[in-house]
């Protein structure tokens, strides 16, 4: 259009002068156009190449590619995305991970989003750069959410994080509309709904739960339907139903059967703490060994099981002989040494046989030398037998406290073990942690009265006695 123009507005007499720069106008455009052509020929040469040998997995091939093509595209967020994706968990990984984060987060790339979701878990287990706050893996998954808002997995794990950033409304909101269609889901809510006390709407979703199983394939009777089956029942308390649902069948692989038996182990573990709300008080012990017993022999090393045998021998020290006997035999029978060493050393602390204890603890205590359980009863052991090693004893609880800083038995433990070391002052704090526990608060009391006396505090310590009579 400009070269038509100027030629119309010369005049002829001088229009002989002015043709070089015609021409020399038309030559460029014709280069003009022919550079165009040739380059966006070239660029989409190289993108079939970058396609291919992305397909072909040819790593180092698609980065050269990437390279050449950002030359001229460097604004272009596929070609971004590709660069961090094919530099991830290489020596330029931390370079990648920002790019491809910025990319998510501030372009709104959805995904990178998704790309740096999958990714995260095995980042972190490698132990190269990852989404390490709350902050970031919510910004991540919040892209991932609106980017593709139909697949509800993303909305799933933006409820998981909201969750666990003690956002329950916020994860509400978004979890019931996932509670009408994946019974997973309708559990998840059931159980945050009953936690912030609404239990008749946490009754409401675990049966719209159970009416999804319901309506699934009658023929999918796989082990994981089972047990969100057995959770939802749980929930409900119709604990009749939840141990029918967790029968092993003989059809299923020992790891099927392995993994039934234990959930109906922990399940008989939150059945006798329900019975403590709805019999009598010594049928409730009473009905409470028999099932504890029962969830020994079905999961003799399970964690949970351990600590609810542990917890229930706390609970009830003064249980008689015969009841003793029963679980004790049962651990005898079905756990693995180390485990069986641990409830037996309970069990003879708890009937004030200290030096036998010992024995049973540390043998414990040399199979799993981290486990709290077992170094606080160790710690506990070696502080109250007749001839105490109380430097060995605060020692071993400070190892059980790393573990867990904020258990009010391990606290009440190192406190309890400070004040026969004389070590008031160091005491007082534990002690009035472990007042935080009902079942501690009698001894915590005393011993702080105590302290607070050979501290020159007589009202405190006169006040910590009274309390200590008063809860008696």
């Amino acid at each position: 259009m400009f070269v038509r123009e100027y030629v119309s507005t010369r005049r002829a007499a001088g229009l002989l002068q002015g043709l070089p720069f015609v021409i020399s106008m038309l030559l460029l455009g014709v280069l003009i156009g022919v550079s165009h052509f040739e380059l966006r020929d070239t660029t989409t040469a190289l993108q079939e190449r970058l396609q291919t040998a992305l397909a072909d997995e040819d790593t180092e091939a698609a980065k050269r590619l990437v390279r050449q093509l950002r030359r001229d595209q460097p604004n272009n967020e596929f070609l971004a995305f590709q660069a961090g994706r094919l530099e991830w968990g290489g020596p330029q990984h931390d370079a990648a991970y920002r790019q491809l984060f910025q990319l998510a987060v501030r372009a709104q790339y959805g995904p990178a989003a998704a790309f740096l979701i999958e990714k995260d878990a095995e980042a972190r287990e490698e132990e190269l750069q990852h989404l390490e706050t709350m902050q970031d893996r919510l910004a991540v998954v919040e892209v991932a959410v609106r980017r593709y808002p139909k697949d509800y997995r993303y909305a799933a794990l933006q409820a998981d994080l909201l969750l666990a950033d003690d956002r329950s409304e916020e994860a509400i909101a978004i979890l019931e509309p996932l509670a009408d269609i994946d019974p997973v889901r309708s559990l998840q809510l059931a159980l945050v709904l009953r936690k912030q006390g609404d239990p008749a709407a946490a009754r409401q979703y675990a049966h719209a739960g159970i009416a999804l199983l319901d309506k699934r394939d009658s023929d999918d009777v796989s082990v994981s339907n089972q047990l969100l089956r057995a959770a939802l029942n749980q929930l409900l308390e119709n604990w009749e139903e939840v141990f029918r649902t967790l029968q092993p069948t003989q059809d299923l692989s020992a790891e099927d059967q392995q993994q039934l038996r234990r959930a109906h182990a922990r399940a008989l573990v939150s059945y006798s703490r329900h019975q403590q709300d709805t019999l009598k008080p010594d049928e409730a012990v009473k009905q409470g060994f028999v099932h504890l017993s029962q969830a020994v022999r079905l999961a003799p090393n399970d964690p949970q099981i351990i600590g609810a045998v542990s917890s229930w021998l706390a609970e009830h020290a003064d249980a008689d002989e015969s009841q003793l006997a029963m679980l004790q035999d049962a651990v005898a029978q079905g756990m693995s040494p180390e485990f069986s060493h641990f409830i037996l050393g309970t069990t003879l602390v708890l009937r004030g046989e200290g030096q036998k204890a010992a024995v049973h603890l540390e043998l414990a205590q040399e199979q799993f030398p981290t486990s709290p359980a077992i170094l606080n009863n160790l710690a506990f052991t070696l502080a109250t037998q007749e001839e105490p090693d109380l430097p060995r004893a605060l020692q071993i609880v400070e190892v059980a406290l790393e573990q867990s800083p904020d258990h009010a038995f391990i606290r009440d433990t190192r406190g309890q073990i400070l004040i026969k070391m004389e070590d008031y002052k160091r005491a007082i704090p534990d002690l009035e942690f472990a007042l935080r526990e009902p079942r501690l608060q009698v001894e915590a009391h005393r011993s702080l009265a105590v302290a607070y006396e050979a501290l020159g505090q007589q009202a405190i310590a006169d006040r910590h006695r009274k309390l200590a009579k008063e809860k008696e």
